[in-house]
């Protein structure tokens, strides 16, 4: 389940905002005589307008006239950045006074009439890049009673950035006398039954959970796992699948593979596990993507199938 992080909610809001004071500030116009008499960049705000790394904020500017009327001169105006490694803003026809959050500290950002020399200001404070997608994995996973897992809480940030915040995460399972979980994702099987287990971001609200399956059967196929959730489309970063049974293979097993995209992820079509194994590996291969993609990557055994998601990156 994911739940709407609230700063980008209010990031969000405050654009909405903005739009609709532009669309009301154009109802009078001023007389062709009238000079320039001051700028309000909207949103207005009293303190830094905070914005996490990698999103944008939409800023107007509102002109007042020598003969009272207001009007948007947005694209009038000169955009500027006091500090353009903090935050850059856009002087680009249909999004001028788009600023966008580049990296931690603030920035002020200055609308200036080329004309008049009048100017106004705004103050952004951009933050460290939030959390905007969680998905908890492995996806799904069998365990055998008294076994343990350590569970993945990948991220992609705000930043186009991929994480794995197990450790800084909230972890609970519905059903403890199942399966519990540590503070820091670590699962163990303790009865046969389903229980879930939910990672949450408490800054952002984002939460993710996947059920967890104990057996008694040995040698059933566990899960899939990836050694990343995320990674550029085509870059040099190695991605290695690992399918996992729930304890040693008693004889030959082969697992089939398959991905739901195999033109932008691809996977041979199975993996072997000789006997007295109880995992192995495969390469993940990816190419480069026009935008974020996730691919699903499926394990399938004796008609079970294990499932694990790859968010693939466009290249910076």
């Amino acid at each position: 389940m994911y739940l709407q992080p609230r700063l980008i909610r209010d990031v969000a809001f405050l654009t909405l905002a903005v739009a609709t004071l532009s669309a009301c500030s154009g109802e009078n116009s001023p007389s062709s005589q009238a000079r320039l008499a001051g700028i309000q960049v909207l949103p207005a705000s009293a303190e830094p307008i905070p914005v996490p790394t990698g999103l944008t904020v939409r800023f107007t500017a509102l002109g007042t006239f020598s003969d009272g009327t207001k009007r948007d001169v947005t694209g009038d105006v000169i955009w500027s950045s006091s500090s353009p490694a903090v935050a850059t803003v856009s002087n680009a026809p249909g999004d001028s006074g788009t600023a966008t959050a580049v990296a931690p500290g603030t920035a002020e950002i200055a609308a200036a009439d080329p004309k008049s020399g009048v100017t106004s200001y705004a103050t952004v404070q951009v933050l460290e890049a939030q959390v905007q997608e969680l998905a908890v994995a492995p996806v799904a996973p069998t365990l055998l009673v008294g076994s343990t897992l350590q569970m993945q809480a990948n991220a992609i940030l705000t930043d186009d950035t991929g994480a794995d915040l197990a450790a800084s995460v909230t972890w609970t399972s519905s059903d403890p006398a199942v399966a519990t979980v540590t503070p820091n994702g670590l699962v163990t099987a303790v009865a046969v039954g389903t229980a879930t287990i939910t990672a949450a971001d408490a800054m952002t609200g984002l939460s993710d959970g996947t059920p967890v399956s104990v057996t008694a059967l040995p040698a059933a196929l566990s899960f899939l796992s990836l050694s990343r959730g995320s990674v550029v489309g085509g870059g040099p970063v190695q991605i290695t699948g690992t399918v996992m049974l729930t304890s040693p293979a008693t004889e030959l097993v082969v697992v089939s593979l398959a991905s739901s995209d195999a033109a932008v992820v691809s996977v041979p079509d199975s993996v072997v596990l000789p006997a007295g194994a109880q995992s192995a590996s495969f390469a993940v291969t990816t190419s480069a993507v026009a935008r974020k993609t996730a691919v699903f990557l499926s394990a399938t055994r004796e008609d079970v199938s294990k499932t694990a998601k790859l968010n693939v990156r466009v290249a910076r």
